[in-house]
């Protein structure tokens, strides 16, 4: 959820941006030269199948070669802990949205809606909380 809670803020707190031919191996993505420390969040772009956000040391991506670039991030922990609400609250009603009220066989029920009427998501739930972060250019 990382990922997209940075791309819908248009924030990704990159602090720097390394360009190249880049290779995983083994799961994991070959970082010479480039100084990334254990618990650092990086994102890879230009890639097939691993385009994303992740925590280093990560092992799981599958095996590729691609050129694009591999930015290294510092996510505030502050937006880390607010990923770990939005997760738990999209656990809770990220499939069917938050209900008012629920109804069939002559139950009645209201979902909640967001302003645009559409489906209520997380993101209209932590609207309040992303603004200050969000970017108006994108990346």
């Amino acid at each position: 959820m990382i990922g997209e809670l940075l791309h819908e803020i248009r924030n990704y707190f990159d602090i720097s941006r390394h360009f190249g031919t880049f290779r995983i191996v083994d799961g994991s993505p070959n970082f010479d030269g480039i100084p990334i420390q254990t618990g650092q969040y990086f994102r890879i772009c230009g890639s097939v199948f691993n385009d994303g956000v992740y925590m280093y040391p990560c092992e799981d991506l599958r095996d590729e070669e691609w050129t694009g670039s591999i930015w290294l991030l510092a996510i505030p922990q502050e937006i880390i802990e607010l990923n770990e609400e939005i997760d738990k609250w999209d656990e809770l009603y990220g499939v069917s949205g938050p209900f008012n009220n629920e109804s069939f066989a002559g139950y009645a029920y209201t979902r909640a809606t967001a302003k645009n009427g559409g489906k209520y998501t997380w993101k209209d739930e932590f609207a309040g909380q992303l603004k200050r972060w969000r970017k108006i250019c994108p990346y």
